[in-house]
């Protein structure tokens, strides 16, 4: 199986043990399976192998097919029930399986400790066999600063990012005060530390007053 990051495509091979058919064909099984992970799951996962275990199919009336697959998971299995004149039979088959996951690459080189400013970053989606489901939204990504640096066009993973403060008790930060289209800049000391678009106290420096303002910038509050 080949996936390509930029086309956002994968080969997918379906994988079967040889048997003689009786009444339905391998592409009819094929078919069935694909139809009902279909309906089930939707766009969000690719089936990339198939596995039957039997070397022969019964005829049969009605065909139908039970899919159990855990969401995200890479392996799966379906069943196949044949119905013919009061009899029962069963066929399993094992699913290999791809997830559409989000994920965030580099969009140029980036030291440790680097914030993700969501310029520096590409969101794509892909299909991958597992999702690394605690990336944050891109809103929120300015929170978060590389363990470990990486290169151009590699993956960020959940495992090589912190959440990082924007401003830290004690700090000095800059203090942008806006009234209608007037905008003073004054410097000031943060008295709590504060994430994106967190409300702190901030002390005025020339005035030593006490004012709350909301975090917009690394080392920057602004009051409206």
């Amino acid at each position: 199986m080949r996936c390509s990051l930029k086309r956002l495509t994968c080969v997918v091979k379906l994988f079967l043990i040889p048997f003689v058919s009786f009444g339905i064909t391998l592409s009819e099984i094929e078919g069935l399976i694909s139809k009902k992970v279909k309906e089930l799951y939707g766009d969000r996962v690719r089936i990339r192998g198939i596995t039957v275990y039997a070397r022969t199919v019964p005829k049969a009336d009605r065909v139908s097919v039970r899919v159990s697959v855990r969401e995200g998971h890479p392996r799966g299995r379906a069943t196949l029930v044949f119905e013919k004149d009061g009899k029962v039979r069963f066929i399993s088959a094992g699913l290999d399986l791809l997830w559409r996951c989000r994920v965030l690459v580099a969009s140029e080189n980036m030291g440790a400790g680097e914030r993700l400013y969501p310029w520096l970053l590409e969101e794509r989606y892909v299909y991958l066999e597992r999702c690394d489901g605690g990336l944050p939204p891109l809103d929120s990504l300015i929170n978060y600063t590389l363990i470990r640096g990486i290169g151009k066009g590699e993956r960020i993973t959940r495992s090589n990012i912190r959440k990082t403060p924007l401003v830290k008790f004690g700090e000095e930060v800059k203090v942008t005060l806006r009234r209608g289209g007037l905008e003073i800049t004054v410097p000031g000391r943060v008295l709590d530390t504060g994430f994106y678009g967190d409300t702190v106290r901030v002390r005025v420096g020339f005035t030593g007053k006490v004012i709350r303002a909301r975090v917009v910038g690394e080392g920057s509050v602004e009051v409206k």
